[in-house]
């Protein structure tokens, strides 16, 4: 799987109740990614493989790159801005239902009707100012990336005089379903 840079998928669900700071940082992040999930699937029906109603489990590998994670701070009264950017890597476990159909000799038509995965996630974030931050700015940095308020994450921030550190850690969950169609061989 690969995803281009885009915003954040799903915002208005994330940031619901979050406040108007939250809400505008992370509206402005830019994601892109990529992912590898293999999978085992069962056919228990009576059509054969590769037909019919299907169970499976899979594990998902998944790393994300954000950038744009502005953070915005006083600095001797003048507005300044750190520019954060990162990696997010997720590992998966899930389970999927879904139905195939074969079209022809050479086409196969992919249902998955649902799917539910669960797992963890770990990522780095960046940020340098040219300006050198004495330590009431870096402590209104940390205290700016710590409103950030994402629910059920472990956060850990360090800023010194010119760089800001995010480091997140916490669960993952994610929905599956799809449409597709294959190619026989």
């Amino acid at each position: 799987r690969m995803m281009p840079s885009s915003g954040i998928p799903f915002l208005n669900q994330i940031t619901k109740g979050s406040d108007d700071l939250t809400k505008s940082t992370l509206a402005d992040i830019r994601m892109s990614g990529f992912g590898v999930t293999p999978e085992i699937r069962l056919h228990p029906g009576l059509k054969g493989y590769g037909r019919g109603f299907y169970l499976g489990v899979f594990y998902r590998n998944s790393s994300y790159k954000a950038e744009n994670l502005m953070v915005t701070y006083d600095n001797a009264g003048k507005e300044e801005t750190i520019n954060l950017t990162g990696n997010l890597n997720t590992n998966t476990f899930g389970i999927i239902i879904g139905k195939q159909w074969i079209l022809g000799k050479h086409f196969v038509l992919d249902w998955i009707i649902f799917g539910a995965q669960y797992g963890r996630a770990k990522g780095t974030f960046d940020g340098y100012s040219t300006l050198a931050m004495d330590p009431g700015t870096q402590q209104e940095v940390r205290n700016t990336l710590s409103d950030l308020g994402i629910p059920f994450v472990d956060e850990e921030i360090t800023v010194d005089t010119h760089n800001a550190q995010l480091k997140l850690s916490g669960p993952w969950a994610g929905l599956r379903s799809g449409l597709s169609i294959g190619f026989c061989f």
